[in-house]
């Protein structure tokens, strides 16, 4: 394993650090996008089982991954190509493949995010770089998170229990 692999690990195991959330959105997205399979994997399932994300900051979470999809498609189209390497579209197909793997159990809302971003990068890149069957997990997987998201357990609030049903026993 590389160095800057094991920092940026590090600063996402800790609850907090000296680094600025801003700069470890930065390097979550640079990390996805150059290191080879299957780091991108494990960096996606260790930003959603970081401390440092929340509800304050989940954008930037989107914001990462969105941001990766359109590193790695630069990444793709400086690579010099070669009739004996697996085409752009598969080394793509094969990387988000990946990252989506990395996605699948973790924090609802930050599931929710990073796969939003993922799915927006897609989309972005729909024209050059087609994600075949992967981008529609993508697509399936955001709208199972925000189910969950929305079907999670009442909090208990008093205006939600304005519109539930009464519990009051009549006995005479």
């Amino acid at each position: 394993m590389n160095q800057e692999f094991q920092n940026l690990l590090m600063h996402l195991r800790q609850p907090s650090s000296k680094l600025e959330i801003r700069s470890l959105a930065g390097a979550v997205a640079h990390s996805i996008a150059t290191l080879p399979l299957p780091y991108p994997t494990t960096v996606a399932a260790s930003v959603i089982a970081s401390p440092r994300w929340n509800d304050s900051n989940v954008t930037l979470l989107l914001t990462a991954f969105r941001q990766a999809v359109h590193m790695k498609r630069a990444i793709l189209n400086a690579e010099p190509r070669s009739l004996l390497s697996p085409s752009r579209g598969t080394k793509f197909k094969q990387w988000t493949r990946g990252v989506y793997n990395g996605l699948k159990t973790g924090n609802t809302t930050l599931r929710g995010a990073a796969l939003g971003g993922l799915l927006l990068g897609l989309e972005d890149m729909k024209s050059e770089l087609d994600a075949g069957l992967v981008g529609s997990r993508v697509e399936d997987e955001v709208v199972v998170a925000f189910a969950e998201l929305f079907d999670a357990p009442s909090t208990g609030d008093d205006w939600e229990r304005e519109f539930q049903p009464s519990t009051k026993s009549t006995s005479s």
